[in-house]
């Protein structure tokens, strides 16, 4: 009785070994800013154009922004999201403020995570192909095993010493490559699955790139990867023809309570 209950304490400390992970925000320094569905949007003019941005959300390896900007009445210029640049920064006690590191992050390419993407699908494809293959010529290799097997039982069905017949052994290995080779088709089905989704959201949600002509505007989400946690706050630069609009982030975390 004491081992069972020794055994019950080893099984919740095993259970209980993980931590809540910190949850992060990042907040405009601006104080004029609007709201829309729970984002909080800030806007800047420059010149002819116009950059209304807030921050979207996050995954585990990227940070997004939905971020639009507005040809007033300039000149045609091309948008390209990985020409926009994200710098981190922390307090500087020697200047008494922030510094910026001097490293650019630039955003993510989507057409260059579509390209990615489409040469996964096409080794996952392949992959899927070549397992339906491999299940025809595990059957065919199986018939001739099996006759062998049967012919080998037929002769020794007086034997009481095998317990185990080789039927059963063929038909065992047969399972288990077989069980084996669904498993690959199934992974690489649900890979597929998987990157269609990340396709879509590439294709349709991301800030693609465009030539913007006088009295059109662009919207759309970028993506930058997660910097390293020892910052304090970011900063976005983005390019127009009348320079560069830059947007300041404070970056805020949070760590749940049990």
């Amino acid at each position: 009785m004491k081992r069972s209950y020794l055994a019950i304490a080893m099984l919740a400390t095993l259970t209980s070994c993980f931590s809540p992970k910190p949850v992060f925000r990042f907040k405009t320094e601006e104080t004029q800013t609007t709201w829309d569905k729970g984002k909080e949007y800030v806007s800047y003019k420059k010149g002819e154009y116009e950059v209304h941005t807030s921050y979207y959300g996050n995954d585990e390896n990227n940070i997004m922004f939905d971020i639009e900007i507005v040809n007033s009445n300039g000149d045609e210029f091309l948008v390209a999201p990985e020409s926009i640049i994200m710098y981190t920064g922390s307090w500087d006690n020697a200047t008494q403020s922030i510094a910026y590191n001097t490293l650019p992050i630039r955003a993510i390419d989507p057409e260059m995570e579509l390209l990615k993407i489409d040469l996964e699908r096409s080794r996952a494809e392949a992959a899927n192909k070549n397992a339906g293959v491999a299940a025809v010529a595990i059957f065919a290799a199986a018939i001739p095993l099996a006759v062998v097997a049967a012919k080998s039982d037929a002769k020794n069905s007086n034997s009481t010493e095998n317990k185990i017949s080789n039927t059963d052994l063929v038909n065992a290995g047969v399972d288990v490559a077989f069980g084996v080779n669904a498993i690959n088709q199934e992974i690489q089905l649900n890979k597929m699955a998987a990157m269609q989704d990340s396709k879509y959201n590439w294709e349709v949600t991301s800030l693609r790139k465009t030539t913007l002509s006088p009295g059109y505007s662009i919207r759309g989400l970028v993506s930058f990867p997660i910097p390293d946690k020892n910052f304090n706050k970011i900063r976005l630069d983005v390019p127009t023809p009348d320079g560069y609009v830059n947007i300041k982030y404070d970056y805020l975390i949070f760590y749940p309570n049990y």
